[in-house]
């Protein structure tokens, strides 16, 4: 198995590192924000469910979503390992699994991740409402900052993270052998 390096934008050094990862045959894959934002008290959402258990309704809009077999289960088993306190939100719209997000709370940090719509229930704001319910918890549960991690080319997300209040702290991208 070859490494893979997850390079910081700005902070990359040496500064031949770049050339020498692609003279080795890597190339540079996703580029990923780290958004953050401090947590305020808010309203809660009565339609949104919050639970700590992994169901396969939880893991439906995933693996709805999922590019591969492989990204779903790589993502599965990211929420599996996920300590507790967790919080894992669901909507559903006419009884099936619509929208979903996870939280995890460390100290005064939460981690605000797996943000999945269904595709065919996108563009009813109930990726807002997941994340909104999602914060709530974590403050509840004694955070004080959110942070998350997106895709810069998933337009729509970071504009809802953005109107939510988050700002980009830092940005990333992992190098990856070609082969």
């Amino acid at each position: 198995m070859q490494a893979w390096f997850r390079l910081v934008d700005g902070l990359t050094a040496p500064p031949e590192l770049l050339a020498a990862l692609a003279a080795r045959d890597y190339a540079s894959d996703t580029h990923t924000l780290v958004m953050t934002r401090a947590l305020a008290a808010g309203a809660t959402d009565p339609a949104v469910v919050i639970e700590s258990s992994v169901t396969e309704d939880f893991l439906a809009p995933m693996r709805e979503d999922a590019p591969s077999a492989a990204d779903y289960a790589e993502r599965r088993d990211v929420l599996l390992r996920t300590p507790t306190p967790r919080a894992l939100a669901m909507l559903r719209d006419d009884g099936r699994p619509a929208a979903v997000g996870a939280a995890v709370v460390t100290a005064d940090l939460a981690l605000i991740f797996l943000m999945r719509t269904a595709r065919w229930a996108r563009r009813r704001g109930l990726a807002r409402r997941i994340l909104r319910a999602l914060s709530g918890w974590a403050r509840d549960s004694g955070a004080r900052t959110a942070y998350l991690q997106v895709e810069a080319a998933n337009a729509a997300a970071v504009a809802l993270y953005a109107s939510e209040g988050f700002v980009t702290a830092y940005s990333y991208v992992y190098w990856r052998p070609r082969r």
